[in-house]
């Protein structure tokens, strides 16, 4: 109905006997039609315009965070590494001691909570 209505505003009273229009159609619906309702524009602007900016965050939030998450990640393995390797001396006797002494201190610990 929309259509039909505007379709009468537009040539209702043109000679349109031929199938040609004797007068080009004016007005502000034919300068948009003629300029494709826009389309082009809104494309550019929501798809082109912010499709990049969301883009260039991305790549900006990719760079510093995810990154910077796991480079640190990284790091702090290789610290660990560099601290536990000094512990690990291959001697099982001095395994065999720092278990014991593990056990009596959560020994001690259960009897301190129990009591």
């Amino acid at each position: 109905a929309i259509g039909i209505t505007l379709a009468w505003l537009a040539y209702g009273r043109r000679d349109v006997s031929g199938g040609r229009l004797t007068d080009p159609v004016r007005g502000p619906l034919a300068e948009l039609a003629q300029r494709k309702f826009l389309v082009d524009e809104v494309y550019a602007a929501v798809f082109v315009g912010g499709g990049g900016r969301l883009a260039r965050g991305l790549t900006r939030f990719d760079a510093r965070v995810v990154d910077g998450v796991v480079m640190g990640t990284g790091a702090g393995s290789l610290a660990t590494g560099r601290l536990v390797r000094r512990a690990q001396s291959g001697g099982v006797r001095s395994y065999v001691a720092v278990m014991v002494a593990g056990l009596v201190v959560l020994l001690l610990a259960a009897v301190w909570v129990a009591g």
